[in-house]
């Protein structure tokens, strides 16, 4: 669920943020009972990063380039194991599933950070 201090325009972008990267994305699943690297459980919202880019803890609002699937409000959460790879995505994003990881694949995205 979006925190009430988050407030979105008319097109759901958020109206505060402090920057934007804009990037790719891809999606992973895990049981239901995993841990991520900082130490909280998986759920959807929560994303991998690399933490030198977007340390734990902070706020993003996701949303693909083309506007057609909007992932929203996530926090940094995990470490994905594309950190050292040249070419990797800029970020990870948690689904339950892994239908719903192989729907979403990989896709260009906007992510607004928003602390």
């Amino acid at each position: 669920p979006l925190p009430a201090d988050i407030k979105l325009d008319a097109n759901g972008i958020p109206l505060n943020y402090t920057r934007v990267v804009e990037g790719t994305a891809t999606a992973y699943s895990a049981y239901s009972t995993a841990k991520t690297a900082s130490g909280r459980t998986v759920a959807e919202g929560h994303i991998a990063v690399n933490p030198k880019q977007f340390p734990y803890g902070t706020r993003l609002y996701v949303v693909t380039l083309d506007g057609k699937y909007l992932y929203g409000y996530s926090v940094a959460a995990d470490t994905g194991l594309f950190v050292n790879m040249d070419n990797g995505p800029t970020i990870d994003i948690f689904f339950n599933t892994t239908p719903q990881c192989n729907q979403f694949g990989r896709r260009d995205v906007r992510i607004y950070v928003l602390d």
